[in-house]
Order: structure tokens, then sequence, then C-alpha cells
């Protein structure tokens, strides 16, 4: 889980440069980084969850809530 959530870092890093050096247009730039962002910040939720869970090997399945657009 913390190569993905080091992984996500690199991205957002990735998404600095390539909007730097002109490859992405900034609303391209911000829709793809406030993406990147969000999965960090569900990466890290979940390492915490596992983290604090009293049984390492069982997951608990938490009620989802689906947000379309």
């Amino acid at each position: 889980m913390g190569r993905a959530k080091a992984s996500a870092g690199e991205v957002r890093s990735q998404l600095v440069i390539a909007y730097d050096q002109g490859y992405l247009n900034e609303e391209d730039f911000s829709e793809t980084s406030d993406l990147a962002d969000k999965v960090s910040r569900q990466l890290y939720k979940l390492i915490q969850h596992l983290e604090r869970s009293d049984d390492p090997g069982h997951i608990r399945e938490l009620p989802v809530e689906y947000i379309t657009d």
C-alpha cells in the first residue's frame, strides 16, 4: 500500500512537470490533479484503516456511496 501511495505522489509530480512543459492545459491539469489527490487521500485512509484493524487479515466492508455527475 505504501508503494501505491508513493506512486500516486509521483503521478502528481509528473502532472506538474507536464503542465509546466505545456503538455497539459490548465483545465486538464486541474481535473487530473484533483483526481490524483483524491486517489492519494483514499489510499491514505485505506492504509490507516488497515493499520487500526483489530485483525490485520480481515478487511471490513464499508458502505459505498457512488456519486455520478
